[in-house]
Order: C-alpha cells, then structure tokens, then sequence
C-alpha cells in the first residue's frame, strides 16, 4: 500500500507539477494578454488623447474666431451707440439752445407787452386829460359864445326896433 500511496503521491505531485507549469503559462499568457491589452489601451488612449487634443485646439481656434468677430461687432456696435449718443447729445444742446432762446424771445416779447401796455396806460390818461382839458376849453368857449349870441340878439333887437323905424320911414317916403 506504501507502493501505491507512493504512486499516488507521485502522481499527485506530478498533477500538482504540471498544474504548477499550467498556472505559470497561464500566468505568463495573462501577463502577455494583459501587457498586449495595456499596450493596445495605451494606444487607443494616446489616439482618442491626440484626437481629443485636435478637436480642442480646433475648437479653440474656432472660438479664437469666433470672440475676435464678436469683439468686432461689439466694438462696431459700440461705436455706432457712441455715434449716436454724440449726435443725440448735439441735437440736445441745440433743442436746449432753441428753448433757451425762445424763452429769451418770450421774455423780450413780455417786456415789450409790458411797455406798450405801460405806454397805452399812459397814452389813455393824457388823452383823458386832455380831453379833460378839450371839454373844460369848450364849454368856457360855448359859454363865451352863448354870451356872445346873446349880445347879439339884444344888439338884434335893438337894431330890430331901427330897422322897424327905418322901413316905416321908408315906406311913408314911398
């Protein structure tokens, strides 16, 4: 039984041999397997890494382009705003010295109002005084006259009663 212990022992031992040799190749064909499948992986990330690194810098310089035009247009645009701000600040300034001006017109034209007013005022009262005066002179004149006209009535009447004489002279002449 010894004999045969020992040929299964040697029989184990060279199962357990050759499955020693088996893991070893399988290990060395892992480690080949693995290494080829780093390798291969390295290389697909250094490709997917330049591609990545391609696409980026050709992005960049799209976006590069891309900025510089906006800048241009903002700078353009910019401009224009400036532009137009500098026309509406004159337009402004004008429209403020036209108003500044028309009110100086209105306030010129006030004074002048004022001082024609002023001057009919005083226009009116020297007409009324002197008509004031006119009236006073007049009726002193129609009161003259009325004496007058009353003179000559009484003259009238006297020269009536010489003319009544005198007719009847002259009629008993004739």
């Amino acid at each position: 039984m010894k004999i045969a212990l020992n040929k299964q022992k040697n029989k184990n031992t060279e199962t357990f041999d050759s499955l020693l040799k088996i893991t070893d190749e399988i290990k060395k064909r892992n480690i080949s397997f693995v290494s080829k499948i780093k390798s291969d992986l390295n290389k697909i990330y250094e490709e997917k890494n330049a591609e990545t690194i391609s696409l980026y810098q050709s992005k960049e310089e799209e976006l590069k382009k891309i900025i510089k035009k906006m800048k241009k247009d903002v700078e353009l645009v910019l401009k224009e705003r400036k532009d137009s701000l500098k026309l509406l600040k004159r337009k402004v300034i004008e429209i403020n010295e036209k108003l500044a001006e028309e009110e100086n017109k209105e306030e010129i034209i006030n004074k002048k109002l004022e001082e024609l007013k002023n001057q009919i005022e005083e226009n009116f009262k020297k007409n009324l005084k002197s008509m004031d005066n006119n009236k006073n002179k007049n009726l002193e004149e129609i009161k003259n006259h009325k004496k007058q006209i009353d003179k000559n009535i009484e003259e009238f009447g006297e020269s009536k009663d010489q003319m009544s004489v005198i007719s009847k002279i002259i009629a008993s002449i004739f």
